[in-house]
């Protein structure tokens, strides 16, 4: 058909990461010399009767209601997604409305034919729509580069990595499992994400919930700009060679191969170079670009055409659109359940708490106190060993004054680097220990710990830099492993998620002022388990602008929840509610 149009619909208010794949498609398609049109809208905007809709069905069925049925006649299913994940059931589901279906994992094909539901395979390859490569320019100074939604297995895997990745140049882009419209500090889209694996050694892959199917786009877009994927164990690797275009270890193995690879730049120029040409001669996209084609063409030749141009359609049957929030967050600590009111004991106990006294005591205050960074960290109950704290600070090139405050503490630790220690009674909160040696300090920048808590070599260098090129900025952080098992400070501050999520912790740089303009941090034992979310969600409700580093910059020594007081769940949200206004 010569008037056959090709057009790729994304949803509205979808994600930019499925607009931008089925841009790759249709650049694919439009070498054939078919007309393609790219349109974030409604089916029916685009529809003329002789146009085909190519769509990605978990998005636009979860975002729209579908659309009419003349249009669904012309409908093609664009699955991007891979069994072992709710979004392949939700997009399995949705696509049996569609006149036909093509599915980028040859695994999807196979799964959908179980469920009733004929799949075509379109294989996904070379796009110059993605390549940025620059072969002239030999620099890379990004080591590895990770580019993946958040869940509790990737996130526990990139903690098992932390000896591999925090001492060389990474960027960990890790947003929240939810529809991305635009860039944010842990999003990139197209050009500067394109960039970025043209600068970057090594693209580290990690599967999403249970997947085991090799993230194609992904994959694809790092071997366009010459940088060489390390896979967990895959599945599907169609006709990519491990050891050859690309590396690929189970997750047990991804340290020391990584180790490996980072050490042997010789051999990452050579996958790189042969993935890449291998990928322009072999993965092509125009045999499945042809056949797209011809199921469309066959589509719209047995449907009855419209007789109204397509800006004469208006949309039927919308339903209003809400953006979708991820409904899981690595969190540090549990905020209250208004249904779940706390025990009469627990409130007896916080009552009692604050009748009594509490009090501090300068045991010890150096008379050297000219470094511009002052430490604040609190030996709590439950917290580690001091010493940890004090190590890591000895690692960074810049100095600092070390303030501690020992609740329920008799004696001043042997370690070096004190600038003044202050004990306070056992019944001390955490934040009104931090408020105490707030006083003691007058340096422009605030590092917040507790002890136990090791910065990384450099850690703290690079949260200064932050704050220097960035003065608007209020504070800086980079993520953080939380004990041994679990990276979290890996989202950026958003006021409506930490209403719903207490996801970030301490180990943070902020500038004096604007702990001034809080009025420090929480005192009320009400909030003892909640004084970072409390900064934080203070933070973010005021505006304040921070500083997401993407590197992994701090080990938290994790905090014993069990020896800290309980509030009614009412109080504590009430009380929050309040200091974030």
């Amino acid at each position: 058909m010569d008037d056959l149009r090709l057009a790729f619909v994304s949803a509205p208010d979808g994600s930019a990461f499925m607009a931008e794949i089925l841009a790759a498609v249709a650049d694919a398609v439009g070498r054939h010399g078919v007309e393609t049109v790219a349109h974030s809208g409604y089916a029916e905007e685009v529809d003329d009767g002789r146009t085909a809709v190519v769509l990605v069905p978990h998005e636009y069925f979860v975002l729209n209601q579908p659309p009419s049925d003349p249009v669904l006649r012309r409908t093609i299913a664009f699955g991007v997604e891979h069994p072992g994940t709710n979004t392949f059931n939700v997009s399995a589901e949705a696509s049996g409305r569609a006149a036909a279906r093509f599915e980028i994992s040859s695994a999807s094909v196979a799964v959908m034919a179980t469920l009733g539901h004929r799949a075509e395979h379109f294989q996904m390859g070379y796009s110059p729509v993605w390549d940025r490569w620059n072969r002239a320019d030999a620099e890379r100074p990004v080591d590895v580069v990770y580019l993946g939604t958040a869940d509790p297995d990737r996130l526990a895997t990139l903690a098992a990595l932390a000896p591999e990745l925090c001492d060389v140049h990474t960027e960990l882009l890790i947003p929240p499992h939810e529809q991305m419209t635009k860039e944010r500090p842990d999003f990139l889209m197209g050009q500067k994400k394109w960039e970025l694996l043209a600068r970057s050694r090594v693209l580290l892959n990690l599967h999403r919930e249970s997947k085991t199917a090799l993230e194609w786009v992904r994959t694809l877009e790092a071997i366009c700009n010459g940088c060489v994927v390390l896979t967990e164990s895959s599945t599907d690797l169609g006709l990519l060679v491990p050891g050859e275009h690309l590396l690929v270890a189970s997750r047990a193995r991804l340290g020391p191969v990584l180790r490996a690879a980072l050490a042997d730049s010789p051999r990452l120029s050579h996958i790189a170079a042969t993935a890449h040409a291998f990928c322009q001669s072999e993965l092509s996209m125009d045999a499945s670009a042809a056949r797209l084609i011809a199921v469309a063409e066959a589509l719209v030749r047995n449907s009855p055409r419209r007789l109204s141009e397509p800006n004469q359609v208006q949309p039927v049957n919308t339903i209003p659109r809400q953006t979708h929030m991820a409904v899981w967050a690595p969190e540090v600590a549990t905020l209250p359940n208004r249904n779940q009111p706390a025990a009469d004991q627990n409130g007896r106990m916080l009552a009692a708490l604050r009748r009594r006294h509490v009090g501090f005591k300068e045991r010890f205050v150096s008379e050297h106190q000219t470094a511009g960074i002052d430490v604040i960290c609190v030996d709590h109950p439950g917290a580690g060993p001091l010493s940890l704290t004090a190590d890591g600070l000895r690692e960074q090139g810049v100095a600092t004054n070390l303030h501690v405050g020992g609740v329920g503490r008799t004696q001043v630790p042997q370690v070096g680097g004190l600038a003044s220690y202050v004990t306070a009674t056992p019944e001390s909160a955490v934040g009104a220990v931090r408020n105490r040696l707030l006083k003691l300090g007058s340096a422009e920048y605030v590092l917040v710990v507790d002890s136990g808590d090791a910065l990384t070599p450099e850690s703290l260098d690079r949260m200064y830099e932050a704050l220097i090129r960035a003065p608007k900025a209020v504070v800086a952080f980079p993520m953080a492993i939380n004990g041994s098992d679990m990276l979290v400070n890996v989202f950026h501050p958003e006021a409506a998620r930490l209403r719903r999520f207490a996801y970030l912790s301490r180990g943070y740089l902020v500038r004096r002022s604007w702990l001034a303009d809080l009025d420090g941090f929480a005192a009320d034992p009400v909030l003892e388990t909640l004084v970072d979310h409390d900064f934080w969600l203070r933070t973010a409700s005021r505006s304040g602008v921070s500083t997401h580093l993407r590197y992994i910059g701090v080990r938290l020594w994790p905090t014993d929840q069990s020896l800290m007081a309980t509030a009614d769940p009412i109080e504590t949200d009430a009380l929050l509610a309040k200091r974030a206004a």
